[in-house]
């Protein structure tokens, strides 16, 4: 049984605010305990007082708060007010009925591996559930990078950039460059090169037990961070980064247990002739 619940809200989605008075009702009703303002459900979770958190917005929000709060392994359950939805859980309709369910403990826990990387430049660490990316942002020119796993030498190219991802990612970014697609039930990192200038370079998986560092050149220009899909500060023009496995996982609550390929099909149109519309609106 579910006690105290956090509540993280993307407030500029549409529908926000029903959602929340929505949750807000069900949770009264079964006497649970909702701690909604964004200083106090860190806090709680810092103290190991929050049996789950329910996040209200799209895909980004839920990477957001999973790579957040993946330290205090509070539970993640994805309530889908945005476009896509691929990782969330429920849309505001089935919350009448499932999360009641929920509440009474109704639910499986899915893990999902996380990177981790440390900045020497800002002394920042990293930590990601989608993908770490590198590229050369607004420049017309593309970036000189070589390729480390676990400190041998795997190779050097010229391209617009590097994306290094986990499975929960290859669905995202890595994908849309071209990367394999790989089950969130393994554990390994993906290295997806950005319209490389080469054509011998084609995207590679590696063991999550491995090492992936990036050393870049961009002459003079300034080099793009982006974690997640949110733009970090700027890397110098020359450098290196060195990303794994994230000591912890992300948990995420999984109240229809739908399959991995399930979901792919119907929300990515995986293997789904164009003219074929049974199962796969979005």
């Amino acid at each position: 049984m579910l006690s105290t619940i956090g509540l993280v809200v993307n407030r500029s989605k549409k529908g926000a605010q029903e959602a929340v008075t929505r949750i807000k009702t069900i949770l009264s009703s079964y006497n649970v305990t909702l701690i909604d303002d964004n200083s106090k459900v860190e806090e709680s979770a810092r103290d190991n007082q929050l049996d789950a958190i329910i996040v209200l917005g799209g895909d980004g929000t839920v990477l957001r708060t999973a790579a957040k709060f993946a330290c205090y392994q509070v539970p993640i359950l994805g309530v889908n007010i945005g476009k896509l939805g691929f990782i969330t859980e429920l849309v505001p309709e089935e919350l009448k009925s499932a999360l009641p369910e929920i509440i009474k403990g109704k639910f499986y826990i899915r893990e999902r591996m996380m990177l981790k990387s440390f900045l020497l430049e800002t002394k920042e660490k990293i930590v990601a559930l989608n993908d770490i990316t590198i590229d050369k942002g607004a420049s017309a020119r593309g970036i000189d990078i070589i390729i480390y796993v676990s400190d041998v030498f795997l190779g050097r190219y010229f391209a617009d950039g590097i994306i290094v991802s986990t499975p929960t990612g290859s669905t995202a970014y890595s994908m849309a460059a071209g990367g394999a697609i790989v089950s969130p039930k393994l554990d390994a990192i993906l290295v997806t090169a950005i319209c490389p200038y080469a054509m011998a370079i084609r995207p590679i998986v590696v063991s999550a037990t491995e090492t992936v560092r990036i050393e870049y050149s961009s002459r003079d220009k300034p080099v793009c961070l982006n974690v997640d899909g949110v733009k970090m500060p700027d890397l110098k023009p020359k450098g290196s980064i060195t990303i794994g496995c994230a000591d912890k996982k992300a948990l995420l609550i999984s109240y229809h247990n739908r399959s991995f390929y399930e979901v792919l099909r119907r929300k990515l149109r995986w293997g789904c002739s164009p003219l074929e519309n049974e199962g796969g609106d979005i």
